[in-house]
């Protein structure tokens, strides 16, 4: 597991940006780190399903896929609101 949250760490944060100072890298690098560990924990929980535990009512479900498209928006917000805030026009 600390493999794949290793090497999409690096895939999400991408190169580094010309004039890059060092809080944006290291707010990047952070970031990556921290979206690597959701997005592996997710996978990891997701492909687990306990034998005992009887099938999710599809209420359920959807409010909780509706719960990890807000997530993902929230971090595409802050991304976002993060590129548009960096010196040098990124």
């Amino acid at each position: 597991m600390q493999d794949q949250v290793i090497n999409l760490t690096t895939e999400l944060a991408g190169s580094d940006e010309p004039g890059e100072g060092f809080l944006a890298k290291t707010g990047r690098l952070n970031a990556a780190g921290s979206r690597a560990e959701e997005l592996v924990l997710h996978e990891l929980l997701s492909c687990q399903k306990p034998q005992n535990e009887p099938e999710m009512r599809e209420d359920i479900a959807s409010y909780h896929e509706g719960v990890n498209d807000a997530i993902q928006e929230l971090h595409d917000l802050r991304r976002q609101l993060s590129d548009d805030t960096e010196p040098n026009g990124r």
